[in-house]
């Protein structure tokens, strides 16, 4: 079975089988398309690839372009899934993906604001009406104890316990408001 025969019934797998959103199925298609040229070139049949042409293929694409290790490890898993595809078909017995380790990805911690942006914003608020209160009262709890946005939102009156130690939440976390 020839390759490109092999990629389009690849296309209809990962949509039909496995019910994959049009955006995955449009990388991954892409990405064993580009696969497939790579193994064209080289002249190499897919019962005979291995794990080293995998990596020469990841290296290729990394000298073409400077890769993020996101962008590595989609690379990788849509041919861990082409290869479990051809294993599935019975065109290969292995699959060379399997045992390559996927990049580890860098965490972005997220930007803080300084004291001073913080006290610009909270200034911002105007005071002069209920809602701009309400706005300044749900910052200030949302800042103080670390809350997300989704966590404000769901939190009731009575999803606050007062205590001794400030007020605990209802929510799934302890939250300090101590009494100042």
């Amino acid at each position: 079975m020839d390759l490109k025969h092999l990629a389009d019934s690849y296309v209809d797998y990962i949509i039909s089988e496995l019910n994959l959103s049009s955006a995955t199925v449009q990388i991954y298609s892409r990405e064993i398309g580009m696969f497939i040229s790579y193994l064209g070139d080289q002249k190499i049949a897919p019962d005979s690839i291995t794990t080293s042409h995998i990596e020469d293929y990841i290296a290729s694409r990394t000298k073409e372009g400077h890769l993020t290790s996101r962008t590595v490890s989609r690379i990788m898993s849509s041919l861990r899934s082409f290869f479990k595809f051809l294993q599935l078909e019975d065109v290969r017995r292995d699959n060379p993906v399997a045992v390559l380790d996927m990049p580890k990805s860098g965490h972005v911690l997220p930007k803080v604001f300084s004291n001073a942006e913080v006290d610009s914003f909270f200034d911002s608020i105007a005071l002069g009406k209920p809602a701009g209160i309400r706005d300044r009262a749900l910052f200030e709890v949302i800042y103080s104890c670390g809350l997300r946005i989704s966590e404000v939102a769901d939190l009731k009156c009575s999803d606050i316990y007062p205590g001794k130690q400030g007020a605990h939440s209802s929510i799934g976390r302890s939250i300090s408001l101590l009494d100042t």
